[in-house]
C-alpha cells in the first residue's frame, strides 16, 4: 500500500468519525424524522430486524452490531433477549447507544464500546450474526472491512449488511449527482486542492457499488447473500434543490417502493441502497 493510499485513508478515517462526531443529534432523532431520507432509514431498520427475525437464532447467540450509532437497533436486538455486542469509531455514538440501552431498559444485554471495523476486537469465529448497517458507505477499504466481517462470523452465520447503490435512481436524473460524471467531479476536486484554488472539504467521500459488484465483494471473502432488499427511492432533486423533500416526497418515495418491492423495471435496481443478507460459507 502506497503512502498516499495509507494518507488518504486515515484522512477519510478522520473525516467520517468527525462527521459523525458533529452530527450524532441528528442521526439519533433521525428514525422520528417525517421526511424522505428518515423514512428510507426507518424503512430500512424495520426491514433489517424482519430479516433478523427470520433467521430464527437461539437467545444464546453471539450477536454484533458494527458501526451501531445511536444504538437503536441494538436496543431492538436487546429487547428481543439477545445479548448484544455494539461498536462504533465515534465516542458519542458509543454514548448514545449506552443512554438509549438504558432509556429502552435493555441496558443488562448491550456491550458497547469504540471499535474499528478494520480492527474488530475479537477471535475468529465469535458471532453467529453481524449487523452492519450503513457503514460501507464510509470505509475506503472495503475488501480489508468485509475480510474482518466476515472473519469474526461462525461458518453458517450470518450478516445483514448495506451498501449504499451507485446507480440509484435520484442520482441518475440529477446532473450534479450523476454517476458517470462521479469520478472526474473527484478528480477535479482534489486538483483544484492541491493548487489551492478551492478550500480544502472536511466532508468524507461516500463510496457506493452496484448490487452485482457487491455481491463479487462479498462472495471473495466467503459471504454469499441469500437474499436482498432494494430500498429507497427519493428524495428528487434538480442541481441539488429538492422540491419534493416534504409529504409529497414521501407519498412519492412509497408508490415508487411499492413498484419496485413488487419487481418493476429499473426501480428494482435503482432503489439508493441494498440491504443484504449473506451467509458465511
Amino acid at each position: 500500500m502506497s503512502l498516499t493510499t495509507t494518507t488518504y485513508q486515515d484522512k477519510e478515517k478522520r473525516a467520517v468519525a468527525e462527521y459523525f462526531d458533529a452530527e450524532s443529534s441528528y442521526w439519533d432523532g433521525l428514525y422520528q424524522g417525517d421526511d424522505v431520507f428518515a423514512v428510507i432509514h426507518q424503512q430500512r431498520r424495520s426491514i433489517a430486524l424482519q430479516y433478523f427475525d427470520e433467521l430464527s437464532l437461539p437467545k444464546a447467540a453471539r450477536i454484533l452490531e458494527v458501526g451501531c450509532g445511536a444504538g437503536l437497533l441494538t436496543a431492538d436486538l436487546a429487547r428481543r433477549g439477545y445479548t448484544i455486542e455494539a461498536l462504533d469509531r465515534v465516542k458519542t455514538m458509543v454514548d448514545l447507544s449506552r443512554r438509549n440501552a438504558v432509556k429502552s431498559g435493555v441496558e443488562n444485554r448491550v456491550n458497547a464500546n469504540i471499535g474499528d471495523v478494520y480492527q474488530l476486537p475479537f477471535r475468529d469465529g465469535s458471532f453467529s450474526c453481524l449487523i452492519a448497517l450503513g457503514v460501507i458507505p464510509w470505509v475506503v477499504d472495503v475488501d480489508g472491512a468485509l475480510k474482518e466481517i466476515s472473519r469474526v462470523v461462525i461458518p453458517g452465520g450470518y450478516t445483514i449488511i448495506t451498501a449504499d447503490n451507485r446507480y440509484r435512481l435520484n442520482h441518475l436524473l440529477d446532473p450534479a449527482y450523476m454517476p458517470a460524471l462521479s469520478g472526474m467531479k473527484a478528480r477535479l476536486k482534489r486538483t483544484l486542492e492541491k493548487f489551492r484554488l478551492r478550500k480544502p472539504s472536511n466532508e468524507p467521500d461516500v463510496h457506493r457499488h452496484s448490487l452485482k459488484e457487491f455481491n463479487q465483494l462479498l462472495a471473495s471473502v466467503g459471504l454469499v447473500r441469500i437474499k436482498h432488499h432494494v430500498i429507497g427511492l427519493g428524495p428528487f432533486s434538480f442541481l441539488k434543490y429538492e422540491p419534493f423533500s416534504g409529504p409529497f416526497g414521501v407519498k412519492l418515495h412509497h408508490r415508487l417502493q411499492h413498484y419496485s418491492n413488487r419487481g418493476l423495471l429499473p426501480l428494482r435496481l435503482t432503489g439508493s441502497q441494498f440491504l443484504i443478507v449473506a451467509k458465511k460459507s
